[in-house]
């Protein structure tokens, strides 16, 4: 066999890996602007997605960014020292989703 399958560690890596820097950037860019002593950051998805777009000038879709996971970025700032937790309404709810980062 030439082709071996991926460990889930390494299937993590490349996932990271294929996160569009732009999008970090963005996640950064906010975390920066709402820091605060206290290192508890609640970020609107949307705002998130927007923040991208700007930086971008709208080179992607929503739906590219959605398809891609490109907004499963948590394993990446949890490598970096934080604890994210990704909140988003269930079926019968109505509210933004969101992340929250807090110091780890």
């Amino acid at each position: 066999m030439s082709v071996q399958p991926i460990s889930p560690k390494e299937a993590l890596a490349l996932h990271q890996n294929s996160i569009p820097d732009e999008m970090i950037s963005a996640v950064n860019q906010l975390l920066i602007e709402r820091t605060t002593k206290s290192f508890k950051i609640i970020l609107k998805q949307q705002e998130i997605w927007d923040r991208f777009v700007k930086i971008t000038q709208g080179r992607y879709s929503r739906s590219e960014a959605d398809d891609k996971k490109w907004f499963d970025f948590e394993s990446c700032y949890e490598a970096a020292g934080w604890i994210v937790v990704y909140d988003a309404p269930a079926y019968n709810e109505s509210y933004p989703p969101t992340f929250t980062f807090t110091r780890n």
